[in-house]
């Protein structure tokens, strides 16, 4: 029999589990919009958006110059959700590959498991909700264009 003692401990799979999770809420902190207070409601920000429309239609038949653009600079909230959009796959990314090297470890199945399927929900989380933004954008865009007849008063 051999004395010594079998050191087996899940350090790799609970610290890729650890990192999973703050992965993970990275990631869904900057879709609650807790970062960021409400600018003014959808309705507004639609009518701006279909006015700059009818205003840069007019300019365009009539041959104006475009105006200089104006540029705002980014609030605090905005920075930290663009850093939380970086960091937040990082960690996930970091969190599979920690529970890779427990599972290469041999350690205990259910943590190293946990830590790669978190992980990459987590990524798959962020950019499904970026897609989704994406598309909703995009069917915006169409509507105001079916509707630009209306909104040009013609």
């Amino acid at each position: 029999m051999s004395s010594a003692v079998a050191n087996n401990r899940p350090i790799w799979g609970f610290s890729g589990f650890v990192f999973a999770i703050i992965a993970l809420i990275l990631v869904i902190l900057p879709m609650t919009s807790m970062l960021s207070p409400p600018a003014q409601d959808a309705a507004t920000t639609i009518g701006e958006f279909a006015a700059e429309i009818r205003k840069s239609a007019i300019r365009s038949l009539t041959g104006a110059e475009k105006p200089v653009p104006v540029v705002r600079e980014q609030t605090k909230a905005e920075i930290v959700a663009g850093y939380l959009y970086i960091i937040g796959p990082v960690l996930a990314g970091l969190a599979a590959l920690l529970g890779a090297v427990a599972l290469l470890r041999r350690e205990a199945y259910p943590l190293p498991m946990m830590a790669i399927g978190l992980g990459i929900s987590a990524v798959v989380l962020q950019y499904a909700f970026i897609v989704a933004l994406v598309i909703a954008g995009a069917c915006l865009m169409v509507a105001i264009l079916n509707n630009l007849g209306d909104i040009l008063g013609s």
